[in-house]
């Protein structure tokens, strides 16, 4: 794996612009950030506890926080987890006097600083909340010099990027091949994150499925 500043000294060769140094970095950045924002990438996957109050719908989020994939409580040591719905569905359906139950469903706004879980209905009792999420790496801090190794599992795609976001300030020939190539190394990488062949996979179902009130009667079952 190349550090940053290693990308930056071998792409700044490759397209021979020895002077474009911030930009290089500028670029590097904007590259990271725009495929974090994008895709979901195993290595930015983060777990975060919430405590959850009685009465209390709303939490802070950490800082880093993207997108979510996963909320879930235990109630009497089972698993429930809940369904996400946008956070206009939650802002129509949470007026009113609200009963208070187990939470079922949650919605969360990155807009604010730093951004907030919402949960519905109000919780009616209180318990530790884990929340799986995807999220926003910081920047590199100056990365010409940096020995920070960038989260992005592909060295090379990187590299190749770089050459093609500076080749467009230096009106290089070579901008094209470096971007289709840039872009046919993303699809490869994206699609390894999707290889599941290496470990076993468990189907999981969310708490409105647990139970068996709603299996009909069977000879089998015996229900």
């Amino acid at each position: 794996m190349l550090t940053a500043q290693q990308l930056i000294t071998y792409a700044l060769q490759i397209v021979k612009a020895p002077g474009y140094t911030t930009q290089a970095s500028d670029f590097l950045n904007a590259r990271l950030s725009t495929l974090a924002r994008r895709y979901d990438f195993d290595v930015l996957r983060k777990a975060a506890v919430i405590n959850v109050l009685t009465g209390k719908q709303s939490y802070p989020l950490p800082v880093d926080y993207l997108r979510g994939k996963e909320v879930y409580y235990y109630i009497g040591g089972l698993p429930q987890t809940i369904s996400q719905i946008a956070l206009s569905d939650y802002n129509s359906v949470n007026v009113g006097n609200l009963a208070m139950s187990y939470p079922t469903q949650w919605a969360s706004d990155p807009s604010t600083t730093p951004p907030t879980l919402y949960l519905y209905p109000m919780p009616n009792t209180s318990f530790p909340l884990t929340v799986n999420y995807w999220s926003q790496p910081a920047d590199i801090a100056n990365p010409a010099t940096s020995t920070q190794v960038p989260w992005v599992p592909d060295s090379n795609y990187l590299l190749t990027a770089l050459c093609a976001d500076l080749s467009m300030l230096t009106n290089d020939d070579r901008q094209v091949q470096f971007a289709q190539e840039a872009e046919g190394m993303l699809r490869a990488m994206l699609k390894s994150q999707g290889d599941k062949e290496g470990y076993a996979q468990t189907v999981k179902l969310g708490g409105r499925f647990r139970g068996h009130g709603h299996l009909p009667p069977s000879k089998i079952t015996g229900f």
